[in-house]
């Protein structure tokens, strides 16, 4: 974990456990308070939900992190876009089953006796 040499690093929380890297979840940097986003790199202590953000505790970043946080934040995106559109499928597919309902209850015969029958209608049996 690399330092620029002008801050002495903090090693251990203040219950004397050992800083690990690790994600974020949403809140302030126990040195500086300033805002940490959900996600965001520090050096923390699960422990105690303590963390201090990269400005009081720098880290080194391979070169290869670039590539794999940019890869893991598009396959992010995706999966917020495709649980989007299957929503909007779903939406249209209940909409069309209401629209098949609807023209199918119109479309029901109500003859119900031969008499009811006009004279007008075509008739099936081959008599007419």
């Amino acid at each position: 974990f690399g330092s620029d040499g002008t801050r002495v690093k903090v090693w251990h929380c203040p219950a004397g456990h050992h800083l690990q890297p690790h994600k974020a979840e949403q809140g302030a940097c126990d040195g500086c308070r300033a805002h940490v986003a959900a996600g965001d790199g520090v050096m923390g202590c699960r422990q105690c939900n303590w963390y201090l953000c990269t400005e009081c505790h720098p880290q080194e970043q391979e070169e290869g992190d670039w590539f794999w946080s940019s890869v893991s934040h598009f396959i992010g995106t995706f999966q917020q876009e495709a649980a989007e559109i299957a929503q909007e499928f779903q939406e249209m597919a209940d909409e069309f089953e209401g629209f098949c309902n609807e023209v199918s209850d119109s479309m029901s015969c109500s003859v119900s006796t031969a008499s009811q029958a006009r004279t007008d209608e075509i008739r099936v049996d081959g008599k007419g």
